[in-house]
């Protein structure tokens, strides 16, 4: 996550002042934007961003010194966070499995790695890997977020949603929505998630969804909560 450095408001809206809010789910950008995150940092039509760091690196590398990067906050069950993996494989059907092997050996070495991670901002899937010295300042900032959450004792990696077919879209506005409630509408907390575990489960009961991690493995259908 990423904000302007100024002092934020103790209100996210307060006498003279409407502060801008979006999110991004799935690499689209929701209203006011209209643009994509790093471009609207750039401009200050929005402040508060959460998003893929691979999607904010061009606003932290255009103004290293404007914007403050920070792990996503601490809940009762822990930090949570989606680290999204992306899987290498060969076809059966390949003509040539063995020069598979050897892409898929070169982009997995740990100079490839680094220059993918100074060059568009993906980071390496391994926390072995010694970060590169020579990162530019934005890089830097997000690595260091990266490696707070990561490494934090709450931390609570959780994979994307598995299972729920045509109703993905429907999952990322629950979302959207129980942060409209909280942050913009400033409905009490505990309250606003109870109304959510319900249509969340509702949405789960109607693709007999099982649990991903880190929930436990189910028999049936995910229980929310």
């Amino acid at each position: 996550m990423s904000t302007p450095a100024e002092s934020l408001p103790s209100h996210i809206r307060q006498e003279g002042l409407e502060l801008e809010v979006a999110y991004c789910v799935g690499g689209v950008t929701t209203p006011p934007c209209g643009a994509p995150l790093s471009v609207a940092f750039q401009r200050q039509s929005l402040w508060i961003a959460w998003d893929h760091v691979a999607r904010l690196i061009q606003a932290l590398e255009a103004k290293p010194d404007g914007f403050v990067s920070f792990p996503s906050p601490i809940g009762p069950k822990g930090l949570g966070f989606a680290p999204v993996l992306l899987g290498l494989a060969i076809p059966k059907s390949a003509s040539d499995p063995e020069a598979g092997k050897n892409l898929i050996r070169y982009l997995t070495q740990p100079d490839t790695q680094a220059t993918t991670l100074r060059e568009v901002g993906f980071f390496p899937p391994t926390a072995t890997l010694n970060l590169p010295s020579d990162l530019n300042a934005g890089v830097q900032s997000e690595a260091r977020t990266v490696q707070a959450q990561t490494g934090s004792d709450k931390a609570l990696p959780s994979l994307l949603p598995i299972g729920l077919k045509d109703k993905t879209e429907a999952y990322d506005d629950a979302f959207r929505t129980t942060f409209d409630a909280i942050v913009l509408e400033n409905q009490p907390i505990p309250a606003a998630l109870r109304t959510m575990a319900k249509e969340l489960q509702r949405l789960l009961d109607s693709v007999q969804a099982a649990c991903w991690k880190p929930d436990p493995p189910s028999s049936g259908t995910c229980k929310v909560g």
